[in-house]
């Protein structure tokens, strides 16, 4: 089953005040759609969605990243209400 993902308006917002690298940023988006697909899988635990990124134009730059999803009443949708960015460079 495919899920539909809705990210919500402050969680885009929440990403942009990160002032994440554009190719960072794109690759937060791919790793939350991915939610579509397996979102009972690992690394997905409960309903926090947590990962690690890499800035590959920066290899010293890593991103962990924590999003909170619900499951929406029709069974179908993924909710991402809330996010949150740890950097660390060196």
């Amino acid at each position: 089953m495919s899920y539909r993902v809705r990210v919500s308006s402050r969680v885009r917002d929440q990403m942009l005040s990160w002032n994440l690298p554009p190719a960072v940023l794109v690759d937060v988006g791919l790793r939350l759609e991915s939610l579509s697909d397996r979102p009972a899988q690992p690394p997905f635990r409960g309903m926090r969605y947590v990962f690690d990124l890499i800035d590959p134009a920066n290899r010293l730059a890593a991103y962990h990243l924590t999003f909170h999803v619900l499951y929406g009443q029709d069974e179908e949708t993924l909710h991402v209400l809330h996010g949150g960015c740890d950097a660390s460079f060196g």
